[in-house]
């Protein structure tokens, strides 16, 4: 119903907010990493031209940009389902809610805190850097990752029966992913 998916929104979304300590860490790695980023990739700037060098070193600016997104918003969610798997078996036991609604509140809960960090990484790396694209079209693209990054750390949340066998996990299939992906641009 939607007076539940309203509670279960309303209870997951204050679960996030108060997470103060993972919430200022993804605050801090995200500012941190794009801008130490741009100083690693510092061919990428605004008056630079266009050079073979220049070209690769944009490309892997990007390429890092969204890995490093995408596996922070995995690492953030992987446990989540883990962490309240004693909580939702009792609810789910009182049929107080279904797993569909479960699982949409707990995505929708997450997608002002993916945009809020996507939204910083991208406009610290757009400030310091010579990335030559729209702020709005960097931004859609590197939520649209921490979306995915965020779908992938709940798939892997379901699929094992606590948060440290999601993080024993989570890890290696996300470093096979980042391992993958880097061949892929190379």
């Amino acid at each position: 119903s939607i007076q539940c998916i309203c509670a279960l929104l309303l209870r997951s979304w204050r679960q996030n907010i108060r997470n103060t300590k993972v919430n200022v860490v993804r605050l801090l790695v995200s500012v941190g990493c794009a801008y130490f980023f741009t100083l690693v990739f510092s061919s990428v700037s605004k008056h630079a031209p266009y050079s073979v060098n220049t070209i690769a070193d944009r490309t892997a600016l990007l390429s890092f940009g969204v890995i490093n997104m995408t596996f922070l918003t995995v690492m953030a969610t992987i446990d989540l389902f883990g962490k309240e798997l004693p909580v939702v078996l009792r609810e789910r036991h009182r049929n107080q809610y279904t797993v569909l609604e479960y699982l949409l509140t707990k995505s929708l809960a997450e997608i002002p805190l993916d945009f809020a960090f996507a939204t910083l990484f991208t406009t610290t790396l757009k400030a310091c850097s010579g990335l030559r694209i729209k702020w709005e079209e960097l931004t859609a693209a590197f939520c649209l990752m921490t979306f995915a990054g965020s779908s992938l750390g709940f798939a892997i949340g379901s699929c094992t029966p606590n948060s440290e066998m999601a993080l024993t996990v989570g890890i290696p299939v996300v470093r096979g992913l980042q391992i993958h992906s880097s061949l892929v641009c190379s």
